[in-house]
């Protein structure tokens, strides 16, 4: 899900239930009323994917049955700070990046609400966000990929685990892809990513020769998708989800903690590995933030030491038996 970036929307209340630092600049709206007028901003103004929307949609709704099994609702103007941090408490052992996400919904509802003159400020504004504990990710490795090559069945599938693991597509993106997205000359894919941006991805040989093989092969011209359902419509989410489930079980990977955005990891590892700058893979990747690109790159802590282990010593020799200047050193 895409947040929503709004510049400085001042101090909000430190008194629950309390003003939001002034009268609002409207008639009063109820909270219904400003979330229903958020959604469709974010449709209609702001282009957001449906799926965005919906995900917006369902934090916020998080939030409305909060306030509604703690007392009265509160106008919209009268939700203050406190309101929110009795909020984070109430999700427990939700994890880290989950209260983020619902914070940072609730920072872009009431920003826009501010747009609209609902509220004159924001209570999200001044509150903490919960720290998150970095986790290594689960690598993928050229075994692991192959193996769900070998698991796929048929050349469809095969072609979903190839254009996944070497273009660093998202899952959304994959299924988005249209036959006219897709340029073998110019070995390019044109990408329909986060917020409607569209970038491209480069198809590798071996990518090209699959595809070319699709797209000539069959008639995918009368869908329009590269991928398209046996109905002929886009393909979707939870079909390739239950795909990945049986790769991942036929190949033994059970287990290990892989999704089917592992692969999309997988792509800018290996990426780096074989030369490509950060800089570059952020660009393949479609991230805003190099920090985010840094958190997908995987270097194997095997090469790390290889390379470690290969330094001159300080002093001369390595050997353990032998001291700097070649004589055994004592027992």
């Amino acid at each position: 899900m895409e947040t929503i970036r709004v510049g400085d929307t001042g101090e909000g209340s430190g008194e629950g239930h309390a003003a939001c630092g002034g009268p609002a600049i409207m008639a009063p709206v109820s909270l219904d009323e400003a979330v229903s007028s958020f959604l469709t901003h974010l449709a209609l103004v702001k282009r957001r994917a449906p799926a965005t929307v919906a995900a917006y949609g369902r934090d916020l709704e998080a939030f409305r049955e909060f306030l509604a099994a703690n007392g009265p609702a509160p106008k919209l103007t009268g939700i203050g700070r406190p309101d929110i941090y009795r909020w984070m408490l109430s999700m427990g052992s939700v994890a880290t990046a989950t209260v983020s996400r619902r914070l940072n919904s609730l920072s872009a509802f009431f920003a826009v609400c501010m747009l609209l003159g609902y509220v004159s400020s924001s209570p999200v504004v001044g509150v903490e966000r919960p720290r998150n504990r970095r986790r290594l990710m689960p690598a993928m490795g050229d075994d692991d990929v192959r193996g769900l090559l070998a698991a796929a069945k048929g050349p469809v599938e095969r072609a979903v685990v190839l254009t996944l693991a070497t273009t660093g597509l998202r899952r959304s993106e994959l299924t988005a892809v249209r036959v006219e997205d897709v340029d073998l000359e110019r070995r390019r894919i044109r990408v329909h990513g986060k917020g409607g941006k569209e970038r491209e991805v480069i198809i590798p040989p071996e990518l090209r020769q699959v595809l070319s093989a699709r797209i000539y092969g069959r008639d995918l011209q009368a869908t329009g998708f590269l991928f398209p359902s046996r109905s002929g419509r886009r393909f979707h989410n939870s079909t390739l989800q239950r795909w990945f489930s049986r790769w991942v079980r036929a190949a033994g990977l059970e287990g290990k903690g892989f999704t089917i955005h592992s692969l999309r990891r997988y792509a800018a590892t290996r990426w780096l590995q074989h030369g490509l700058s950060v800089p570059e893979i952020q660009v393949l990747l479609g991230h805003k933030s190099m920090e985010t690109t840094a958190r997908y790159l995987n270097v194997e802590l095997v090469r790390i030491q290889e390379r470690v282990e290969a330094l001159p010593a300080i002093g001369g020799r390595t050997d353990v038996n032998h001291t700097a200047t070649g004589s055994p050193s004592p027992p």
